[in-house]
């Protein structure tokens, strides 16, 4: 068991490698928590066996006051347990803690900072966030993958987001993919969610197109809705 030290930037989803994103928010085939920007930091991983446990501290500059007296610093941990059932399925548990910070002077901090304060006392005006998710996911070959998560966070009432995804997306020939995802409001509220079924065909290897067809359901608002999304690599 050997720990690793790594600098990360800017977005969580350098840490793992199943945040991508449909055409749409909704079918975001990863917890939202994967996809802020919440600064640079420093993280540490452990690895034995069949588990990994990570984890990070990032600090970012939300803003300075009007007086220029003082800066708004968030302060973020992440932490991160991924077990591996078998070769190609594995369980992850992330968790991400959010503290925005008011410092009365002005903070010059490096990419690799580690704000220590975050442990040493709590700042009674400051409204933390806090995110926990569960990830399942599993590679059936070389090409075609299969996941769902659920995402659950403190922002007022109990506010559940879960997404499901399927694909077979070779990278030389016709692709397909399915993708649904939504919101639960109070645990009760079943009516926000989004399904999206698209294709991804190939022209060489530099061109691609990907048509979807994607219906999306808001309350008592539901609409089809056609889109087209291409990709030119240089």
């Amino acid at each position: 068991m050997h720990p690793q030290f790594v600098t990360y930037h800017t977005q969580l989803d350098c840490i793992i490698d199943y945040a991508e994103r449909g055409l749409t928010g909704h079918s975001f085939t990863g917890p939202s928590l994967l996809n802020q920007h919440i600064g640079s930091g420093i993280s540490v991983s452990v690895k034995k066996s069949n588990i990994i446990a990570s984890l990070a501290q990032f600090v970012s500059v939300l803003g300075t006051q009007l007086d220029s007296q003082g800066t708004t610093l968030s302060l973020s941990t992440f932490g991160q347990l991924v077990y591996q059932i078998s070769w190609n399925t594995k369980l992850s548990v992330l968790g991400l803690h959010q503290v925005p910070k008011f410092s009365n002077q002005h903070a010059s901090l490096g990419p690799i900072a580690l704000p220590i304060g975050i442990f040493r006392h709590k700042d009674p005006f400051s409204a933390s966030l806090r995110s926990t998710a569960m990830v399942v996911e599993s590679e059936l070959d070389t090409s075609t993958r299969i996941g769902g998560w659920v995402e659950m966070n403190n922002s007022g009432t109990r506010h559940l987001q879960w997404g499901a995804s399927i694909s077979d997306l070779p990278e030389d020939d016709f692709g397909w993919g399915l993708r649904l995802g939504g919101t639960i409001e109070g645990l009760k509220d079943w009516d926000h969610y989004q399904v999206e079924g698209f294709s991804k065909i190939n022209f060489g290897e530099k061109f691609s197109v990907q048509p979807s067809l994607v219906y999306v359901k808001n309350g008592s608002t539901h609409f089809p809705a056609l889109m087209m999304k291409s990709s030119w690599s240089f």
